[in-house]
């Protein structure tokens, strides 16, 4: 890199990345958009040689849109590069884009004023035109390369990207670990990249809506695509749980204002179908600086991601903690990145008495406080009775309902596993009596919680020198399952693994689904509810498998610890204890679920894979590779076969099992 070296930037995101590699003493001209150091004006040394046909600042999106159209198919530019100022900084490395005529001066523009400026070649007066085109967040990367070898900087280009990839490895490892540790499910986001008419995200966007821990609404996925034009029909249609507004070339206040004026205030068709939208209805759309962290393909777009995913589980207080302690200042502070807009169609729902309605769920509740015995099924239009009309009923009628208030009791064991949509029992253990006092084992299937099942019974028959089967007739299995999927979060096990194993240890299990739009802790109070009411029980004693991370104990103490006392018997308990005790145990446990690893990490462990059983030369890979040799970041997740030996050595009662120390 000599000191001749002069960088004419023409696209926004070059001149980032040229920022990026500190080439700022370089840069001798820029775009009419481009910003350094927060300006967007004059800047000593650095000449603006661009300038747009359209008053962006004061035209519509529909007349821009239109603009833009025409622009397309007349092949005339919406940009003007202005020749005398072209020629005056002499550029000798021009950087510029060919993948869209409407967002920068595209190739065959530049190529054009260079001949006018060097008639007789652009080589022989040192010029190098470099094209930058990238569709999804890897080639993005590679683009910062491009110019670093440009320039002659490759450390810098290497530096640069690694941070990228850490940024984004970090925002993708938050979500990953607020889903597994708070039971969430990724839910739908869709990024409008325009509104009149609307388009959605396409390039890169895809990439961050995955990493940022969502999906896309049905229909509307694919990666490496550009973006497309939508109909406000598909749009309703997709239904998506969040919306971000980051229109092309605009920042955060013109996204506001614009999203307000004609999504919110407009007494338009579109409008009122847009304020139909479960995104709008409950406070779920954002308007974001789109410049700064979603249009341009710069090393922001990782603060994009963050941003993304922050606004994505906007929803629960729990992950908005998380993700603030995780990502810091990664995420754009509201006011600066981002603000919520404020649907009309609020003030609606508070006059029609249908308040923050997101799911049949709390349609439900709305309908009980009201004392009514049905509602309307919105997707279906079909009649649904409420539990104040089952509880009149006075029974289980066995058919499975969905808002059933005695644990679908009367539905038979071998269905009920399909048909729950609350807490029931799918396993009952034969006792003489009910204890006042139980013992809830939040139970997923895997070793950890397995673990926690044994070392309870040990340390409750030590300290409390109480008899064996009065503990297993205390003990009820405790497992939440996705409601639909009858999935068990991040195990890529079923409720019906976890039926199979009380059944063979012989113990009460209570399956407790969960349903978008109704609260986690909620459910589980709901289900502690139902052992009272079988079962006799009064207060509990609520255990859990954790091994080491605080962040998931202390959320446990906050939002449970009103449900009953709460154990720990592995925490802070040396891995090669638990080991020992596994091995003592004689259960085999097999790995379900392990690509969380090699996300986590960036790198794969050959020894890893679903099938394999947990065993000592699987942790010793682990630990060679960087991974938790007992999976507690989530990197791997088990199944543990304790119908394979005898339910009394599985359970410890066969011997002494160890009673860790706290």
């Amino acid at each position: 890199m000599g000191d001749e070296m002069r960088i004419l930037s023409l696209l926004p995101s070059c001149t980032q990345i040229v920022l990026g590699l500190s080439l700022r003493e370089h840069l001798v001209g820029v775009t009419h958009e481009c910003e350094i150091d927060g300006n967007t004006g004059e800047i000593e040394g650095v000449e603006r040689v661009t300038s747009s046909v359209i008053p962006i600042g004061t035209t519509s999106q529909r007349d821009i849109d239109l603009a833009v159209k025409t622009s397309v198919s007349s092949g005339i530019s919406l940009y003007t590069i202005d020749e005398d100022k072209f020629a005056r900084v002499n550029p000798t490395l021009i950087l510029t884009q060919n993948l869209c005529s409407v967002c920068a001066p595209t190739k065959k523009e530049v190529q054009r004023v260079s001949g006018i400026a060097y008639p007789e070649s652009c080589a022989h007066h040192g010029l190098n035109i470099v094209s930058l085109e990238p569709t999804c967040l890897d080639e993005v990367a590679d683009t910062f390369m491009t110019v670093a070898d440009e320039c002659q900087v490759h450390d810098r280009g290497i530096g640069l990207k690694e941070k990228f990839y850490s940024e984004l490895h970090k925002v993708e490892n938050a979500t990953n670990r607020i889903r597994e540790n708070l039971d969430l499910q990724r839910p739908t986001l869709m990024l409008l990249e325009w509104l009149d008419p609307p388009f959605d995200g396409g390039h890169w966007v895809p990439d961050m809506v995955e990493i940022a821990g969502c999906i896309p609404p049905d229909s509307f996925g694919g990666k490496k695509r550009r973006s497309l034009e939508r109909s406000w029909e598909d749009i309703v249609s997709a239904d998506p749980e969040v919306i971000l507004v980051a229109c092309c070339g605009f920042d955060l206040e013109r996204n506001f204002k614009d999203a307000t004026e004609a999504l919110f205030n407009a007494d338009t068709e579109v409008s009122k179908m847009f304020q139909s939208l479960r995104a709008a209805r409950y406070g779920r759309v954002f308007a974001v600086d789109a410049n700064q962290y979603f249009a341009q393909p710069a090393p922001q777009l990782s603060m994009g991601t963050a941003l993304m995913a922050r606004l994505a589980y906007d929803n629960d207080d729990r992950a908005v903690a998380l993700l603030s302690d995780a990502l810091g200042d990664l995420i754009p502070a509201e006011g600066e990145g981002w603000k919520r807009l404020k649907p009309k169609v609020a003030e609606e729902i508070r006059e029609t008495e249908v308040k923050d309605i997101e799911s049949v769920w709390e349609l439900h509740d709305e309908a009980v406080k009201n004392q009514k015995l049905h509602y309307i099924d919105p997707e279906t239009g079909l009649f649904v009775f409420t539990s104040l009309a089952h509880k009149r009923r006075g029974r289980c009628c066995g058919s499975g309902c969905r808002h059933c208030p005695f644990g679908h009791e009367n539905v038979s064991l071998e269905k009920r596993s399909e048909l729950i949509t609350q807490a029931s029992f799918l396993n009952k253990r034969r006792v003489d009596g009910f204890a006042k006092h139980r013992y809830v084992v939040f139970f997923s299937t895997g070793k950890d919680s397995f673990l926690a099942l044994r070392q309870w019974i040990a340390l409750k028959h030590r300290e409390d020198k109480i008899d064996w089967e009065e503990i297993l007739d205390r003990i009820v299995l405790l497992t939440s399952f996705d409601g639909t999927s009858k999935k068990i979060a991040h195990q890529d096990t079923t409720i019906d693994d976890a039926r199979r194993q009380a059944k063979a240890l012989d113990l009460s299990l209570l399956a407790v689904p969960l349903h978008p739009g109704k609260d986690y802790v909620r459910s589980i109070g709901e289900a502690l509810d139902l052992v009272r009411a079988q079962q006799g029980a009064e207060t509990f004693s609520l255990v859990f498998g954790d091994l080491r991370l605080e962040l998931i104990k202390d959320w446990r103490d906050k939002h449970l610890g009103h449900l009953g006392i709460l154990e720990y018997p592995l925490f802070g308990v040396d891995y090669d204890e638990l080991f020992q005790d596994l091995k003592l145990s004689g259960v085999p446990c097999t790995i379900t679920s392990c690509e969380f690893g090699k996300e986590l990490h960036r790198r794969s462990c050959d020894e890893v894979y679903v099938g394999r059983e947990f065993d000592a030369e699987l942790r010793e890979a682990c630990i060679e590779c960087g991974w938790d040799d007992f999976g507690e970041d989530g990197e791997f997740h088990t199944l543990a076969r304790v119908w394979e030996v005898d339910s009394k050595r599985a359970l410890g009662l066969l011997h002494e099992t160890q009673a860790f120390q706290q």
